[in-house]
């Protein structure tokens, strides 16, 4: 895989994403054992990292959805869990590189899910959160916070 892009030298549809430490054939073993085993396999974008963050920032959903969609199909994922937790990050261009993936995997059979949390609602549009197939609910304290951040999105 490449290097790191950036928004700014990065042009339609060449963003290349690498896995830290792993070469495509250890992604392709761990896809291949879990498919093996009869489990779906998705990858993972978001998180702590600000990689993604910063593409859909800048108005390059469409470029970045491209790249990720030729990698799922590359190593055979079966869709994408998108674990963006910053809530300054989300709003409007959160929405359109939502709606943007989904519009393209479901196309393909793949699924989109999302993890989410109560407190990334007041910054997550609706128009977002309803297009996942399911959502993953982040949790990072009681069991008791887990249950009424289950009953927030169980409304």
């Amino acid at each position: 895989m490449s290097t790191r892009p950036s928004p700014a030298n990065s042009a339609q549809g060449d963003m290349e994403f690498p896995v830290k430490g792993q070469s495509d054939a250890d992604i392709d073993a761990v896809v291949a054992a879990g498919h093996a085993a009869g489990f779906r396999v998705f990858l993972s974008v978001g998180g702590g990292d600000q990689m993604i963050i910063q593409f859909y920032n800048a108005g390059l959903s469409a470029p970045l959805v491209a790249s990720l969609d030729r990698y799922i199909r590359a190593h055979h994922f079966d869709g994408v869990d998108v674990d963006t937790e910053d809530p300054v990050n989300m709003w409007q261009p959160y929405a359109s590189f939502v709606s943007l993936l989904t519009l393209n995997l479901h196309a393909e059979g793949k699924l989109v899910t999302g993890a989410v949390a109560k407190y990334l609602q007041a910054s997550m549009l609706n128009s977002a959160l309803h297009q996942f197939d399911f959502i993953n609910m982040i949790n990072y304290s009681s069991y008791a916070n887990a249950v009424t951040a289950l009953q927030f999105y169980a409304r």
